[in-house]
């Protein structure tokens, strides 16, 4: 089965801002995060051409001033539902958030 997506270059910001506003959102309620760690995949660099850098400055506004670090990815893997195998995902943006509970 082959799927093929189109997306903007807006609907890509809009992605790539609400995963960190997912990650935001879900990370536990009795803990503090400390630090965020962001992969983007790098096709995404080169569909977003002199836009890169605005998925770095959207990680900057949404986490604000927490220490931030991320790389470029080549096939992200994971499965697509949490009890399903995992699979290989293509122009994928994730932020993780490190932190301690209280």
């Amino acid at each position: 089965m082959v799927q093929v997506t189109t997306a903007s270059t807006d609907e890509i910001l809009d992605g790539t801002e609400a995963a960190l506003r997912e990650a935001l959102g879900s990370f536990p309620a009795d803990a503090t995060p400390e630090a965020a760690l962001i992969f983007s995949c790098a096709i995404r660099k080169f569909v977003l051409g002199s836009r890169t850098a605005t998925e770095s400055e959207l990680a900057r506004r949404v986490l604000g001033s927490l220490p931030l670090a991320g790389m470029y990815c080549y096939g992200e893997l994971a499965p697509v539902d949490p009890d399903g195998p995992s699979r290989l995902h293509n122009e994928t943006f994730v932020a993780l958030l490190l932190g301690t509970s209280a």
